[in-house]
């Protein structure tokens, strides 16, 4: 019988990534439910010691009561969600080939939804994005994800994290970052959508930055960036705590807590 254990349903735990799957497009657009569903479980893999993938199992019951979903949707949800996220393939750009040369490769080798029961595992083809993680991944805490609202925030700020290489903002330290215009609509699949660069902001970005100011306690102060004639080719980020951005023209009081104090650091590895 194959081994397998329950997912782990704990929000402490950490999403560990090879910065390629941070950056990688994805073949279809995946419920918020579905990329969810997909940091749970990366979440359940130790990146460091696992040499293999194994399944994992859990209910839709616990993982309603881990998400706060109600009753009547999960089952919905997850039944429209499973398809997808079986046939989901990422396309992977390697180090030194050129633009548009991607490999494509299975996220999942299998995703069973059966009498309220859901098993996955991870397709082989991803196994040197996620195990044996020794350099070039980033680490985010699952808590900060979970709370994310809008279809496109969670591969914003995993995009962001990555950017910040290491980088903890706190209530009297910032950073800016510089992300491309070409990166932004990989991750969030709108290389197709939203031509014009002022819906992309408006209906990709700017919701994005919302929800992620309201749920991930981090503020993105967004300037235009480079441009090549008059297209904007990127943008500069500058990156602060919400508290740091409301305090931004004042001193730190004493005593004052930073974004790590009240339990949602930005955790990345370079």
């Amino acid at each position: 019988m194959e081994e397998s254990k329950k997912l782990d349903l704990r929000k402490s735990r950490k999403v560990n990534m090879d910065n390629r799957l941070i950056i990688a497009r994805y073949s279809r657009e995946l419920s918020l439910l579905g990329q969810k569903l997909i940091r749970i479980a990366i979440a359940s893999i130790d990146s460091v010691e696992d040499r293999d993938f194994i399944l994992f199992e859990t209910t839709t019951k616990d993982l309603r009561r881990f998400l706060g979903i109600p009753m009547d949707n999960i089952y919905r949800d997850i039944k429209n969600a499973a398809p997808r996220i079986l046939e989901t393939k990422i396309a992977i750009q390697e180090i030194g080939t050129k633009e548009g040369d991607y490999e494509y490769w299975n996220l999942f080798s299998k995703f069973i939804y059966k009498d309220g029961h859901i098993t996955i595992k991870f397709s082989p083809d991803v196994k040197n994005l996620l195990l044996q993680l020794k350099s070039q991944f980033t680490s985010i805490k699952l808590e900060n994800l979970l709370f994310l609202n809008h279809k496109y925030s969670i591969r914003v700020y995993e995009l962001v994290c990555l950017k910040l290489h290491g980088s903890k903002v706190y209530a009297d330290k910032h950073k800016e970052i510089e992300i491309s215009v070409a990166e932004l609509r990989r991750v969030t699949g709108t290389e197709d959508t939203y031509r014009q660069i002022n819906h992309l902001l408006k209906r990709v970005i700017e919701p994005a930055v919302e929800d992620i100011e309201t749920y991930a306690a981090l503020h993105l102060d967004i300037q235009t960036g480079k441009r090549y004639g008059r297209e904007i080719i990127s943008y500069r980020i500058d990156v602060w705590s919400v508290i740091g951005w409301r305090n931004r023209n004042t001193e730190q009081l004493p005593g004052q807590m930073s974004v790590e104090d009240i339990g949602n650091p930005v955790y990345v590895t370079d």
